[in-house]
């Protein structure tokens, strides 16, 4: 037998189709005949469709998919600037923290909310300052005990020898 798919309008348009013969308008036009397989043989399609409904179909298929890949680049490019905001912004407050600390502000904190591998560096930042902040004020205290310990020491020698001067 003949094994053919036929493609045929309605004779009556239902509601949703409206729009798509709005879109695809089929005028009475000459049957072409398209092998679904590529043999002569095989299966094939009848299509009732001038080559210039075709074209204006083929254009407004082009169209619609350059409006869409318009919208796709714009939706990744804003994408790409969000979340390029998102990791940059707390980068740029570390660097600024830096050169606090460089600048001699040891307890200069980074406060900015970031998540993952950023916010353990910006959480690791503010601990290292307030270690610093910690050395620093021991080494005040150390270097305050050791001049009250040579003050002593002075002290105890003058006590011990208090003829020293006049021997002199």
């Amino acid at each position: 037998g003949d094994r053919t798919l036929a493609a045929a309008r309605a004779p009556s348009v239902q509601p949703g189709a409206a729009a798509l013969q709005r879109l695809l308008p089929l005028p009475a036009a000459p049957v072409r005949t398209v092998p679904l397989d590529g043999r002569a043989g095989g299966p094939h399609l009848r299509l009732r469709a001038s080559a210039r409904s075709l074209a204006a179909v083929q254009a407004r298929i082009v169209g619609m998919l350059a409006a869409f890949l318009i919208a796709a680049v714009a939706l990744a490019t804003l994408l790409g600037v969000l979340l390029a905001r998102r990791i940059v912004r707390p980068v740029e407050a570390l660097a600024r923290g830096a050169a606090a600390v460089a600048g001699g502000d040891l307890g200069h904190r980074v406060e900015v909310r970031a998540g993952g591998e950023v916010g353990q560096l910006v959480r690791a930042f503010n601990a290292m300052t307030a270690d610093l902040v910690r050395e620093r004020e021991r080494a005040a205290v150390a270097e305050r005990i050791a001049a009250w310990q040579e003050v002593a020491r002075r002290l105890a020698h003058e006590i011990k020898n208090p003829l020293s001067p006049i021997a002199m």
